[in-house]
């Protein structure tokens, strides 16, 4: 790239909009049926919504992309019909500079485009197969088409071949009321049937395996990634966000979270600034969003052995002697209380708590890609009540907080 050109940049944005589950349009794709060998119909949850979620905004869109480990692959439709041609659905970039970005946003409608988004270096996007669009056809080709219906259309090949035309966006300068996106300068990656980025999703109690772009695995080579939103208020939270994630390396489906370089750029920040920003080569380190995370003193580490191994031994000792002097729980044959079957776990998530980072690094605190597992609970008789379970993780978690600091809490959950 030209160095001195400022309308050059060597990143593609992948920008985040508001969305609607009501502007969604069901799309079922062709499977083969691995037993039977015949090809079936099967939805495509790439494009569904969450249990009880409706609407996500540019803001919760960059969320959910870091907490599923991948960007989705979309179909683009646009008043229910989709935009791309193919059969296939695209992520899609632009290669603006970023401060084109801005004034392109602010310039249109809120839900078309927003000032959120993930930026990538140019060469690791092409590297993965991403490509400018194709802007337009030769004069005077017939749009037939193999397939052409709500949600795929099919060019014949003999227009374009099939392989590339979700590159093809329309152009006609002619027209009265012209189609002209050049200014978009758009690049998109096809989906490709790579069962190495492959996320796991849950939709009311089942699993749904979903192709993604997971730039966050490290075996993919994205070298630097650019989280990019408006404010600080936004920034902290991406960075907890962020931070849980790497500490963990995948997120609590087991999705490789894993990248080599990640930073925050606050949009508030980089436009007070004396000197402007146009492109992201021109930002420096400062520019970035930092936070340095407490360190424990030496005599701040000898505060939670103790507290742990009193945790492990004479709170856990007292609080199995006290449910069962107290409970009114029946004892079956099996020497077990008859009670519903379940655990209960004490956790923390205030990443950034001096204390968790002290265990953590003690290897406590077991991180699970929401958050951290306290492992402070001693032995003790074995049971599968719920009740019990419960009551002993609570009387620990109860001294966690007393000693060291009101940060845990605990969950049960039911076999």
């Amino acid at each position: 790239m030209d160095t001195h050109r400022d309308d050059m940049t060597d990143w593609l944005i992948h920008f985040t909009k508001d969305i609607s589950s009501k502007d969604q349009v069901d799309v079922y794709k062709e499977v083969t049926n691995e037993e039977s060998n015949e090809i079936e119909c099967e939805l495509d949850y790439s494009n569904q919504f969450l249990p009880g979620i409706s609407d996500y905004s540019a803001f919760d869109c960059i969320k959910k992309i870091i907490n599923e480990c991948g960007i989705r692959y979309g179909y683009s439709f646009r008043k229910g019909i989709t935009t791309l041609y193919g059969g296939d659905p695209v992520i899609c970039f632009t290669e603006m500079p970023i401060i084109s970005l801005i004034k392109y946003a602010k310039a249109r409608y809120k839900k078309a485009v927003s000032t959120y988004g993930i930026a990538i270096q140019k060469k690791d996007a092409f590297r993965f197969g991403t490509r400018p669009v194709i802007s337009g056809l030769s004069k005077g080709i017939n749009f037939s088409f193999i397939k052409n219906t709500e949600t795929c259309r099919i060019l014949q090949p003999e227009i374009l071949p099939i392989i590339e035309q979700y590159r093809l966006v329309p152009l006609n300068l002619n027209e009265r009321n012209p189609i002209d996106w050049t200014h978009e300068r758009e690049w998109r990656l096809k989906r490709k049937n790579d069962f190495n980025n492959v996320i796991t999703v849950e939709y009311e109690n089942q699993f749904a395996e979903i192709e993604v772009l997971n730039i966050f695995d490290n075996d993919n080579s994205f070298e630097e990634i650019i989280l990019i939103v408006n404010t600080f208020e936004e920034a902290n939270e991406i960075f907890d966000m962020v931070l849980t994630l790497k500490d963990s390396g995948e997120n609590n489906l087991g999705v490789s979270f894993n990248p080599k370089s990640i930073s925050i750029l606050v949009l508030e920040h980089v436009q007070k600034k004396e000197r402007p920003i146009k492109r992201i080569e021109d930002l420096n380190e400062e520019d970035f969003f930092k936070v340095e995370l407490p360190k424990l003193l030496e005599v701040e580490k000898l505060i939670i052995e103790r507290v742990i191994n009193t945790a492990k031994t004479t709170i856990t000792q007292m609080a199995e002697a006290e449910f069962i002097a107290s409970t009114k729980l029946k004892i079956d044959t099996n020497d077990d209380y008859v009670d519903s079957c379940g655990d209960s776990s004490i956790k923390c998530d205030d990443v950034r708590n001096k204390y968790l980072r002290g265990l953590i690094e003690m290897r406590i605190a077991t991180p699970y890609g929401r958050g951290y597992i306290i492992n402070a609970i001693g032995q003790h008789k074995y049971s599968q009540s719920i009740t019990f379970n419960a009551f002993m993780a609570q009387k620990v978690c109860d001294y966690l907080n007393k000693e060291l600091a009101v940060i845990f809490y605990t969950t049960s959950r039911l076999d």
